[in-house]
């Protein structure tokens, strides 16, 4: 067979078609995309089938797997847990009712406005100390608002802070403003 040239590429001549080939490949791409479609169909009735499923089970009420017995058994333990806070919290209130009571005086935040409290919890017992007046408080409940607003003071008067340090701090941390 001789090696085509450039001119038999020019030529524009037609080979011939053979419609009974085109046929058959069409029907046999017919087939194969009428299978593809088929198969969509039916991943699609799959998915919905799962969705409206899953739809059932989340929209069910939740029933309660346990026997009536044990679920009482849990909430006596609850209520048993429950008794056992309330009596840590009445005797941290005997205990701090029997210390010696001093004055403290806890001072009003910000923009905070007289009538402001202070929570302090101990042992499931909370008392409000109010801010901006002075007030009888036990000793143990002192130490610790004592110990609190020291705590607070020493964290805002650090000398790196930025926003009270001063031109020459700020230039010797680096920042600019």
């Amino acid at each position: 067979m001789p090696i085509p040239t450039k001119k038999d590429f020019e030529k524009k001549e037609q080979l011939p078609v053979n419609p009974v080939s085109e046929e058959s490949t069409i029907a046999a791409k017919l087939t194969e995309l009428d299978a593809a479609i088929k198969k969509s169909h039916e991943l699609n009735a799959s998915i919905e089938q799962k969705e409206k499923e899953l739809d059932e089970r989340l929209s069910a009420p939740v029933i309660n797997s346990f026997s009536p017995e044990e679920q009482v058994k849990q909430a006596r333990a609850l209520l048993q847990i429950a008794e056992i806070h309330r009596n840590k919290a009445k005797e941290m209130k005997d205990h701090l009712s029997k210390q010696p009571k001093v004055k403290i005086f806890v001072p009003l935040e910000g923009k905070e406005k007289p009538g402001t409290q202070l929570p302090v919890t101990m042992n499931g017992y909370r008392m409000n100390i109010p801010k901006g007046l002075y007030c009888e408080v036990p000793e143990q409940v002192a130490q610790i608002i004592m110990d609190s607003l020291n705590q607070t003071e020493a964290a805002t008067n650090i000398p790196q802070r930025l926003d009270t340090a001063n031109d020459k701090k700020k230039e010797a941390l680096g920042v600019d403003e």
